[in-house]
């Protein structure tokens, strides 16, 4: 089981990391100042922010694509505090709030799994999943450097511990982060 998890993870960073370096030049000039329908922007990103509602740094990774006003967001998200390790995997369809605007507010939601352990043992360890709202801003800076602000709130989760799924708690997990392309 462990074996297929950490498999698992690893897949999707590979596949959230997967075209980082594969923009289109032209497709980045025709929508450097403004979007229109037929335009589609794509890039990797590297995060860092705090949460599980707790001061509980983090860094992650992930890639996004929007058209126009619709976006998806898959990413992979580890955080510490010493004692308790969470590794996060997210996918989030995006909504823009102002489609024709490089900065822009956006809104979606989404599956989260976490993987969370502490150091004594894996075989202690949990997996929850939770749906995910988030917010955020989508920036273009003047030097082309393209990132965004967001948070994210996740409740309720549901735990899998020894093949059993149950419901764990209904107290949201809030996140923040903020990611810059690459």
């Amino acid at each position: 089981m462990k074996k297929k998890l950490l498999t698992l993870m690893v897949m999707c960073f590979i596949n959230a990391s997967n075209g980082c370096f594969a923009a289109d030049a032209l497709n980045k000039q025709d929508c450097a100042t403004s979007y229109n329908q037929d335009c589609t922007v794509s890039y990797g990103y590297v995060s860092v922010g705090v949460g599980p509602s707790i001061l509980m740094p983090s860094i992650g990774t992930g890639y996004r694509t929007r058209n126009y006003s619709r976006g998806v967001d898959s990413s992979l998200r580890l955080s510490t505090i010493g004692i308790l390790h969470v590794a996060q995997v997210n996918v989030s369809m995006l909504q823009y709030l102002r489609p024709n605007s490089v900065q822009s507010y956006y809104w979606g939601v989404g599956p989260a799994c976490s993987f969370i352990c502490d150091n004594s043992s894996l075989k202690y360890s949990d997996l929850l999943f939770s749906p995910s709202l988030v917010f955020g801003k989508e920036r273009l800076e003047d030097d082309g450097l393209r990132g965004f602000s967001e948070f994210s709130f996740q409740s309720p989760h549901f735990l899998i511990r020894k093949g059993k799924v149950r419901h764990a708690t209904n107290i949201p997990a809030v996140y923040y982060r903020y990611g810059v392309c690459f």
